[in-house]
C-alpha cells in the first residue's frame, strides 16, 4: 500500500465541479484542490441526490447556498477509528459558478468543520453525528462597483424552474460592510433502524453594516445621502426533521468518513415477476420537517423593516423504486413576513412532486 494516492473527485449532481486530490497523506489525510464544495453543514456536505426532502432547509438557503461551491483547497481526515472528523478549507469567494476562474476581488474565506460520531453500529443502522462549522469570509465586490457587499435571500420549499426563475420570499437587499461576514452552523443527525432525526442551526453576522453604499467611498450605487448605518446584523434560523421507512429493513445511512447522507439502497427494488405479479415494493419513507429563518433588520428613519422571517412545515413522502430512481412528494405550509414589498403575516400552501433519476 502506497503512502498516498492521487485521484479525481466525482462530478456532483448539484453543480458541475472539478477537483483533484491526494488521499492517505501522513498527518494531513486528504487534500483536495479545485472547484470544491464547502462543507458548511451536514446538508451542504450531502449530495443533492441523497436529500430526504425536495429542498434543503430554509436557513441553509439563506446562509449557506451562496457558498456551496468555490475555488479553493481543503484538508480533511478522521481520527479514533473514524469517530472524529476534521475538515478545513481556504476559498476564493464568489466563484460558485465560475469554476477555476479568477475573481479579481481577491476576497477569501476560511472554513473549519468538526464532527463527532459517538454512536455507530452499522449492523443495526444505529448512529449519531454531531458537528459544528465556522466560516470567516471577505465579501466580494458588487458587480459594477468597488463596494464589498453581502445579501441573504430565501426561496420557497417547493420550486419549479431554475433558481433565477423562482421568486424570493425574503430578500435583505444589498448589505455593505468592509468587515466581511461570519457563518456558524450546529448540526445533529441520528438514526436507529428505520427512524432518523435531524436538527440544524445556522447563523450569519455582518459587522458595522450599511445600506445604500459605504460612507467615504468614491462610488455609491445610490444617490448621496442614501447611505445609512444599520449596525451589527445577526440573522439566524433552524430546522428540525423526523423520518421513518415503512418498508422492513430499509434505512438511511451515513458516510462516517465525511459525515453526510448516503444513497438509499432499497432492500427490494420495485419489480414485477414473469407472471405479472408484484415481487418488490421498493422503499417507502415518510417525513416531517419544520423550518424557521429570520433575516430582518431596521433602517433608520424607515418604518418598514427590511428582509423578513418565515416558518415552514413540510410533510414528505419518498418512494425509492431502486437505487437510481426516486419519486418524492412534499406538501408545505409557509407563514411569515416577506419584506416591505410583500404582505404582512402572509401564509400559503404548496405541493410539489419530483421524479429523480441518478446516473
Amino acid at each position: 500500500k502506497t503512502a498516498y494516492e492521487i485521484y479525481q473527485c466525482d462530478w456532483s449532481s448539484d453543480v458541475c465541479s472539478s477537483d483533484l486530490g491526494l488521499r492517505s497523506l501522513p498527518w494531513l489525510g486528504t487534500v483536495r484542490f479545485g472547484h470544491i464544495k464547502e462543507e458548511l453543514s451536514f446538508y451542504s456536505a450531502s449530495s443533492g441526490k441523497n436529500l430526504p426532502f425536495m429542498e434543503r432547509p430554509n436557513a441553509w438557503d439563506a446562509f449557506e447556498n451562496p457558498y456551496l461551491y468555490d475555488n479553493g483547497i481543503t484538508i480533511s481526515r478522521t481520527y479514533l477509528e473514524d469517530r472524529l472528523y476534521s475538515w478545513m478549507g481556504l476559498f476564493q469567494t464568489n466563484t460558485r459558478t465560475d469554476a477555476l476562474g479568477v475573481n479579481g476581488t481577491g476576497a477569501l474565506a476560511f472554513d473549519v468543520r468538526l464532527c463527532a460520531m459517538p454512536v455507530y453500529d452499522e449492523t443495526s443502522n444505529h448512529w449519531l453525528n454531531v458537528g459544528a462549522t465556522g466560516s470567516i469570509r471577505g465579501n466580494p465586490d458588487q458587480l459594477g462597483t468597488s463596494l464589498p457587499v453581502g445579501q441573504a435571500t430565501v426561496q420557497p420549499q417547493v420550486r419549479s424552474g431554475s433558481s433565477n426563475q423562482v421568486p424570493n420570499l425574503i430578500n435583505t437587499g444589498a448589505i455593505y460592510t468592509t468587515e466581511g461576514t461570519q457563518l456558524y452552523t450546529l448540526c445533529l443527525n441520528y438514526a436507529n433502524g428505520p427512524f432518523s432525526l435531524g436538527a440544524q442551526y445556522d447563523a450569519q453576522m455582518f459587522g458595522n453594516s450599511y445600506v445604500g453604499g459605504l460612507p467615504g467611498m468614491p462610488f455609491n450605487p445610490n444617490a448621496p445621502g442614501s447611505v445609512k448605518p444599520v449596525g451589527n446584523l445577526y440573522f439566524d434560523g433552524f430546522s428540525i426533521e423526523a423520518l421513518c421507512f415503512l418498508t422492513p429493513g430499509d434505512h438511511r445511512a451515513v458516510n462516517k468518513m465525511a459525515p453526510a447522507f448516503l444513497q438509499v439502497i432499497p432492500m427490494q427494488n420495485f419489480s414485477f415477476g414473469s407472471g405479472g405479479g408484484l415481487t418488490g415494493k421498493g422503499a417507502w419513507e415518510v417525513g416531517v420537517k419544520y423550518d424557521f429563518v429570520r433575516s430582518q433588520f431596521q433602517v433608520p428613519d424607515d418604518p418598514s423593516p427590511m428582509g423578513g422571517y418565515l416558518g415552514s412545515t413540510t410533510l414528505g413522502l419518498n418512494w425509492y423504486l431502486n437505487p437510481s430512481a426516486l419519486i418524492m412528494a412534499n406538501y408545505v405550509y409557509t407563514t411569515g413576513f416577506f419584506g416591505p414589498q410583500g404582505p404582512g403575516d402572509a401564509a400559503f400552501h404548496s405541493f410539489g412532486t419530483r421524479f429523480q433519476f441518478n446516473f
